[in-house]
């Protein structure tokens, strides 16, 4: 990354500026104080945080220092743009009524906030209907910004914590771990990074001991038996600043504790002041990028060390008012494209987050020339793409040493293990693969009769609706194809196509432009009316009263099998009951079809997470063959978010293998398998068995299309 010069500063001199910046900054403040030889136009700017006494006065002095240092830079110039801030508080507001209230304001030009994604989910499902300029300040889950990235009204200013569980796994891994598993709240702050642990940890080379998370008043137990295992490392990212302590005792008073490290809930002044007890805890918080030298005047004004927050709350409201001046320069009314050409620039780089680089960036919005600013956070680099998250952060590894916090090592996240910036840092690709070896192994096989099919989409509710809509694309591919209702067994709910919250009542796609699937559809059972272990009676084609509909394939016969729904290690959920499709139903149904001769070559392609743990138990059955969504401590991933539907509507790997075989149904085993591992998001597909079914470099997927 090429370091932003400070002026015509030089990188050597950089301890020397920042003294300098701090004098600058001090002495800059009291110019504030007369703004009115610039004739300035007031815009509303709805700012909202939590509000609780401390940190309503720590963001209040940040906003005033902002908007104050914004005012003194624009002195002498033509004309001026001044923010007006109004306050909501995300503790006592309702998310999605405010949103509705400032989406319905025109004289409110942009929202900062909130702090909680949960939050940020519910007012940007508001604010995307009009596309207002959402900036939120802190990091966010990945699903947040995977949903709306592309829309370009959401700018985050810090990236969402796929990068933190990337930061921890690198500091464990620095420090000689080889095995770790993963302790996490069951909310979602948690949830990115148990989505991302996994992934994160193979594409390190590192093994995956587990991946556990606990619900309310089950800390304590999870923790204390992860802090007794054979790991190198035990990753804590706890629910609350109690579980936080829970964790620094379990710590200090567990013998042989292994190695630990904590998430960012952990920085907080409450743990140093346990005295012992915290001594030696250690973890990751995003921080001030220390090259801008904002963390040094923030010391010298205020006293304290800055919270993200309030350096990501600076930087939105420096990025809205420059967004507002080019808006006034230029003409333009759609104040996202003013804030796209603002980071846009790939010129000469300047600090600008302080009155005289203000001052500066201001004067070059003027020329139609602006800077590639750095502003207090470090460089405000987004994606050409979409715009979606800065692509830059800094992270501190820090300790509690003699009472206090202490700054061990500082990292930065640059995007280089992401093989696709185009969605704002989510679309990272797997590089570790297993490959599919020159086999030369012969199974003779009869001559292939009849094609037969078991599509199964076992999860109910419109927040599931990707996964009934995946089966509908391929039941609909498999009916292009030759298939006729009575060789397709389809289990769905079917509950998605007259649901209130369907906005096209009737229609069922797997992308927003693409065709209605829901049409000509014969569904043979919902799975709320069958057992998990009616899935082997299926497909051994046993019938009864209740079973009518089962595939009836012989030895002569193809069976391709596709399934979408949840998973948890070792079992494919089944609607909300507490034990779905166990990996010990995996072999027992595998064995059963064996032993019938219930198949010529069976095929399974399954869309679920810990898909693996499952699917692996088929690993000797003859003719058999299985690719999975992800590995078996991995989570898949949803893809195309659909803010008018308010849910996603396809997988990626779903959408992949369907796809690809729309294109080429000649397309071979190893091909296709090759492009699923190249495209699936965020996990590493995996191939079973391929030594008791066949040369997959040859093997065509024709045999099932």
């Amino acid at each position: 990354m090429e370091l932003p010069l400070f002026r015509n500063a030089v990188v050597s001199l950089l301890p020397t500026l920042l003294i300098a910046l701090v004098l600058a900054a001090c002495s800059d403040d009291d110019a504030v104080a007369d703004v009115s030889a610039t004739p300035f136009t007031t815009y509303r700017v709805a700012v909202v945080m939590p509000l609780d006494a401390y940190s309503k006065q720590r963001y209040a002095r940040t906003a005033q220092w902002a908007a104050d240092n914004l005012n003194a830079a624009q002195l002498g110039l033509d004309s001026g743009v001044r923010l007006s801030i109004e306050w909501h508080d995300e503790n006592t507001e309702n998310m999605a009524t405010l949103g509705k209230q400032l989406v319905a304001d025109d004289g409110i030009v942009a929202v900062v906030g909130p702090y909680s994604s949960v939050d940020t989910y519910a007012l940007a499902d508001e604010l995307s209907l009009r596309g207002k300029p959402l900036i939120t300040p802190s990091a966010s889950s990945a699903q947040l910004i995977r949903g709306f990235s592309g829309m370009g009204f959401l700018w985050a200013l810090a990236e969402s914590d796929i990068s933190q569980c990337e930061v921890l796994l690198g500091k464990a891994y620095s420090y000689g771990a080889r095995r770790v598993r993963l302790v996490a709240a069951d909310d979602i702050y948690g949830e990115t990074f148990s989505d991302w642990f996994a992934f994160q940890a193979i594409e390190m080379g590192l093994t995956v001991d587990d991946v556990v998370r606990y619900g309310e008043g089950q800390c304590e137990a999870v923790l204390s038996k992860a802090l007794q295992s054979s790991s190198d490392y035990v990753i804590f990212v706890p629910a609350n600043q109690q579980d936080v302590l829970t964790g620094a005792r379990l710590r200090a008073t567990t013998s042989g504790a292994t190695p630990m490290l904590m998430s960012d809930m952990a920085y907080d002044m409450a743990l140093p002041a346990l005295g012992d007890i915290a001594e030696g805890v250690s973890g990751v918080c995003m921080y001030a990028n220390p090259e801008s030298g904002f963390e040094v005047s923030y010391k010298t004004k205020f006293g304290e060390t800055p919270t993200v927050e309030e350096t990501n709350l600076y930087d939105a409201l420096m990025l809205i008012a420059f967004a507002l001046r080019q808006q006034e320069v230029t003409g333009g009314y759609d104040l996202n494209e003013q804030l796209r050409t603002i980071v846009a620039t790939d010129g000469q780089s300047l600090i600008a987050w302080d009155i005289s680089g203000m001052r500066d960036e201001f004067r070059a919005i003027a020329n139609g020339s602006p800077y590639n600013i750095y502003g207090a956070s470090g460089p405000l680099d987004f994606d050409k793409t979409v715009y979606t998250n800065v692509l830059h952060s800094t992270y501190i590894d820090f300790t509690v040493h003699d009472g206090q916090f202490v700054i061990q090592d500082f990292a930065s996240t640059d995007g280089s293990k992401r093989t696709d910036a185009a969605l704002a840092g989510w679309n990272w690709k797997a590089s570790r693969t297993d490959s599919i070896a020159n086999s030369n192994v012969s199974i003779s096989y009869p001559a292939l009769g009849e094609r037969w099919a078991l599509l199964v989409a076992p999860s109910t509710g419109w927040g599931n609706y990707r996964q009934q809509a995946d089966v509908l694309n391929m039941y609909q591919l498999l009916k292009s194809r030759g298939y006729d209702d009575d060789h397709i067994v389809l289990i769905m709910e079917d509950d998605l196509a007259n649901n209130p919250a369907n906005t096209e009542p009737g229609n069922i796609r797997v992308s927003p432009d693409g065709p209605n699937l829901y049409h000509d559809v014969t569904i043979d059972y919902h799975p709320s009316a069958l057992e998990p272990s009616d899935i082997q009676r299926i497909l051994c084609g046993e019938t009864s009263d209740r079973l009518p509909q089962v595939i009836r394939s012989t030895a002569n016969d193809n069976v391709f099998v596709f399934w979408s729904g949840h998973g948890e290690y070792g079992q494919m959920v089944w609607c909300n009951r507490s034990e779905g499709f166990t990996a010990d139903l995996m072999s027992a149904t595998a064995e059963a079809l064996r032993a019938k001769g219930c198949y010529r070559k069976m095929g399974w392609f399954v869309e679920t997470c810990f898909s693996a743990s499952v699917m692996q138990r088929i690993e000797g059955t003859p003719g058999m063959m299985a690719i999975t969504a992800a590995d078996e401590r991995e989570t898949s991933k949803a893809d195309i978010y659909s803010p008018t539907l308010k849910t996603w509507m396809t997988n990626r790997f779903s959408s992949t293998l369907t796809e690809a075989i729309s294109a080429n149904s000649a397309v071979t085993i190893k091909d296709l398998y090759y492009r699923l591992t190249t495209n699936t998001i965020g996990s590493h597909p995996r191939l079973y068995n391929q030594a008791h079914f066949g040369n997959l470099n040859i093997t065509t997927m024709k045999g099932w299309f």
